[in-house]
């Protein structure tokens, strides 16, 4: 997350298109949160605002940690996004 854009790289071979990932993007746009998928280099997600990953076992995780380098602490689109994917999958009784 840079500047309030989520950057994903496009579904290739690099990565899997996973359930998770095209929920998240599917409730960022909901949140009027842009998505791009393009590539990007290892130094931008070193300077990136937020980080985080999306899979089945963590849903959306945010990263503390790159390359022992602190990223930071706040996370306030990743909240957003971890509230509306557990808002999911909530049973109402």
């Amino acid at each position: 997350m840079k500047d309030g854009v989520i950057y994903t790289h496009p579904a290739t071979k690099r990565i899997l298109h996973g359930i998770t990932r095209a929920k998240v993007m599917e409730l960022a746009a909901k949140e009027n949160i842009q998505v791009k998928e393009e590539e990007f280099s290892l130094d931008f997600l070193r300077e990136a605002d937020e980080v985080f990953i999306t899979g089945t076992s963590v849903e959306v995780m945010p990263i503390h940690t790159l390359d022992d380098k602190e990223l930071p602490e706040a996370h306030p689109i990743t909240d957003k996004l971890v509230t509306a994917y557990e808002n999911l999958y909530k049973v109402k009784i």
